[in-house]
């Protein structure tokens, strides 16, 4: 009740639960699950000299085998890009991050190649990049 004795008008505000006293059921619904996952890039490297190697189609296609389209290329031909799908449970996540990097770098070494996790290479080959 106001000072006048009447009670106040509650308007119905665009927002759900703004405006008006929050009651148990406004208070505690329950929110989305929040997720994790990752995209992650790899560098393409000969084993012996470490130098990049230009051959990202060719590893891409070989890690799709195990890993869909979960793997594809990236902005130059020594690049992969990995991507987990969105987790709720930090388990499931490390666990399949795992599995991917394993997956990619036996699909490198397949084509006698490694992978490196690194924002630029150390060695690279003079002149403009594929």
């Amino acid at each position: 009740m106001t000072g006048t004795g009447h009670t106040p008008a509650v308007t119905q505000s665009p927002v759900p639960g703004h405006g008006r006293t929050p009651t148990p059921a406004t208070c505690l619904t329950p929110l989305p699950p929040l997720t994790v996952g990752a995209e992650e890039e790899f560098l393409l490297v000969d084993p012996l000299t470490r130098e990049l190697r230009p051959h990202a189609e060719k590893v891409v296609a070989e890690a799709a085998r195990d890993l869909g389209d979960r793997v594809g290329p990236e902005l130059t031909r020594y690049q992969v890009e990995t991507r987990t799908d969105p987790h709720t449970r930090l388990v499931d996540f490390t666990a399949q991050l795992r599995t991917t990097r394993r997956s990619l770098a036996q699909a490198a070494a397949r084509q006698n190649l490694r992978i490196i996790s690194t924002g630029t290479p150390v060695l690279s080959p003079s002149g403009p990049h594929p």
